[in-house]
């Protein structure tokens, strides 16, 4: 029997209006922001659908999906579809694994919870296709484990999920592994997974279509089917931010020099980032990706046969440095207006005019958010895994299916995104979400097993039973009452567990001085930055104060690196002070064209403290600063690790 049936909540009805309910709350940061939320790469999705000119690095399917804008004349419509898509897919997946079948009275509250305590609306509001990743996983899982709650719908649920994979090639390749993954455990099976049982099929198709999608939609904007664009230049960038392109180098420009970047070798940034994106970086200076890619293909491609140990290692650390990576609102700064501004102003008048006076162009403080989420992402983890084992001792098909299908994809994600490319957090934010999805399944199915195991107990039929049926019912009894001890004795350690975070979250003392600044902060530390490093004089520092805020500190320019055929380049000392905590910190940054100096780590010079911090915290910390060339003799902290590996096969 279909659950929906029965009664009018469960409806046609009653499930509209919990879809309607849960697509406005997940729109809540957004109509308060007064704008769709942008990141740097929106650019090129605002755009694409007026002249599909695409990116050497970027696939065109989102671009497609961001049409619905042009054709309506607002970017609000594309968050309105990504809000409905999310909620419909939300609602299907708890038809399939919660455990009442009250699907349509669990969404909104469950929904509730996940918009106070993860990324979900952030990305729901956000002109990126970073919202699609949760939802492809959660849309493949529904597929697989239906087994008759969504009837007809299905259909509609597996083109929802075709949609989502197909706006960003990583979730084809997540897509891809997860398929590969339960297929294999549908013919092996293991004995912590027992004998799931899922539905390939319409999950193939799924993952067909998606991949179809991709291909047809590029031939018909840029004339020529593929489903990725060459990624050599992404790779190249972490084999620079790992070590490895400079081993590399270093083993092969001999006096031939037979790599455009040989030229360069001494002198490659530290970070992927700074590689690809700072200003006339060396992919810039090289006339473009276009030139430098080929190349790129050959260095990767010679690295891994060379190199497969550093490969293997800088792959593994990555992957965890990704997993544990979730922080809310990555990259949702005041700066994307630089970038998105003549776009918007071009294309959106009206959406241009909403961006100009939105929250986010005045900055968004997330420290205050990620000091819950991400405390709740790490128990929502645990208790995902916990609940995994659980199903898996108690053959729960139900449970099992969906921890473990959460479980799989974030550390497929992580490494996908982790190695493949280089750690972010709005990576693993866009997934980390479904652990609480999924913890708060698995404490409804603990919750509904003990009203069952009650109701068993008090249905009082003992004495309508023969004497051995009463015997053998009141055995019964008994094991059902010890199983709703256990099942509540675990309750109360979730609820226990919850608790703790939550007063973890609340009394974990003041944040660090970086996460208290707010944006009045940071622009005038950026303009005491650009003036000291400009004319300052070595070792005198120049003052900043917010009297606002009442924040202070200084910039102090502490050495001048100047070499033949490359920009000025100034190492420089930062200190803020937020109440009586001060913080101090170290950066590098170099005179541009027109003389704007910009950080050769960073894109405002409070991370210098945010690193300060990660250093006294962590003494395994990877700090970029330290791979600069010029740092580590001038850094004590630097210095006193030196000939200690930072990152992998860069040697000091």
């Amino acid at each position: 029997m279909n659950p929906d049936s029965g009664r009018p909540w469960r409806g046609v009805g009653g499930r509209i209006v919990a879809v309607a309910t849960t697509a406005l709350l997940l729109l809540i940061p957004a109509l308060w922001n007064g704008s769709p939320l942008f990141y740097w790469d929106s650019v090129d999705y605002v755009y694409l659908p007026f002249t599909w000119e695409l990116p050497i690095y970027r696939t065109v399917s989102y671009g497609v999906f961001t049409g619905i804008g042009r054709l309506a004349g607002s970017l609000w419509v594309v968050i309105v579809a990504q809000a409905v898509i999310v909620a419909w897919v939300l609602r299907e997946a708890l038809a399939v694994f919660w455990p009442s079948g009250s699907a349509d009275r669990a969404l909104v509250p469950l929904t509730l919870l996940m918009v106070v305590t993860t990324a979900l609306p952030w990305l729901t509001g956000e002109l990126m296709p970073d919202i699609f990743s949760g939802i492809g996983v959660l849309g493949l899982a529904a597929l697989m484990f239906d087994t008759g709650q969504l009837g007809r719908r299905r259909l509609a649920l597996a083109a929802l999920t075709t949609i989502a994979i197909a706006v960003h090639t990583s979730n084809i390749a997540l897509g891809i592994c997860l398929f590969v993954a339960f297929g294999g455990i549908a013919l092996i099976g293991t004995r912590f997974v027992g004998n799931l049982r899922p539905r390939l099929g319409l999950a193939a198709f799924t993952l067909a279509m998606a991949i179809g999608l991709v291909v047809g939609s590029h031939w018909v904007t840029v004339g020529r089917p593929f489903l990725v664009q060459p990624t050599s230049m992404l790779f190249l960038s972490r084999l620079v931010e790992d070590g490895i392109a400079k081993r590399f180098l270093d083993d092969h420009c001999v006096d031939g020099k037979p790599y455009l970047l040989c030229a360069y070798k001494d002198r490659l940034p530290p970070t992927a980032n700074s590689f690809l994106w700072q200003p006339n970086s060396i992919p810039q200076q090289l006339q473009g990706w276009e030139r430098l890619a080929p190349e790129a293909k050959e260095i990767v491609e010679r690295s891994l046969a060379e190199y497969p140990l550093l490969h293997l290692a800088a792959a593994v650390r990555l992957s965890v440095q990704q997993f544990a990576m979730f922080r809310t609102g990555d990259g949702l700064l005041p700066g994307v207006s630089w970038y998105i501004d003549d776009s918007l102003r071009r294309y959106y008048p009206a959406g241009y005019d909403a961006f100009a006076g939105s929250h986010q162009r005045g900055g968004i403080d997330f420290h205050v958010l990620n000091r819950l989420h991400v405390p709740v992402g790490v128990l929502a983890l645990l208790l995902t895994l916990a609940a995994f084992l659980q199903a898996s001792r108690s053959g729960d098909r139900r449970m099992l299916a969906l921890t473990l299908f959460v479980l799989l994809a974030l550390v497929g994600n992580a490494v996908i995104c982790g190695a493949l490319s280089n750690p972010n957090d709005r990576y693993q934010s866009r997934l980390v979400w479904l652990a609480v999805f999924a913890s708060a399944v698995a404490g409804a199915t603990l919750l509904h097993q003990r009203r069952l195991s009650l109701a068993l107990i008090c249905s009082g039929r003992e004495a309508e039973q023969p004497a051995t049926g009463r015997r053998n019912r009141h055995a019964a009894a008994t094991i059902a009452r010890d199983d709703a001890t256990m099942h509540d004795n675990r309750f109360r350690v979730s609820l226990a567990l919850l608790a703790a975070t939550a007063l973890a979250a609340c009394a974990s003392g003041p944040p660090p001085v970086a996460d208290r600044l707010d944006p009045g902060d940071i622009a005038l530390m950026q303009q005491t930055a650009q003036s000291a490093l400009e004319a300052g004089k070595l070792g005198v520092s120049v003052n900043w104060e917010n009297p606002a805020t009442g924040h202070r500190g200084t910039i102090t320019p502490v050495r001048t690196i100047e070499e033949a055929g490359a920009a000025p380049c100034r190492d420089y000392q930062v200190t803020a002070t937020a109440g009586a905590d001060t913080a101090i910190g170290y950066d590098t940054a170099c005179r541009q064209a027109g003389g704007v100096w910009v950080s050769e780590f960073s894109s405002d010079p409070a991370d210098a403290l945010r690193r300060a911090e990660r250093r006294r915290r962590d003494p395994y910390y990877d700090d970029p600063w330290c791979r600069w060339p010029h740092s580590p003799y001038n850094d004590p902290w630097c210095r006193s690790r030196s000939g200690v590996t930072f990152g992998v096969g860069a040697r000091f």
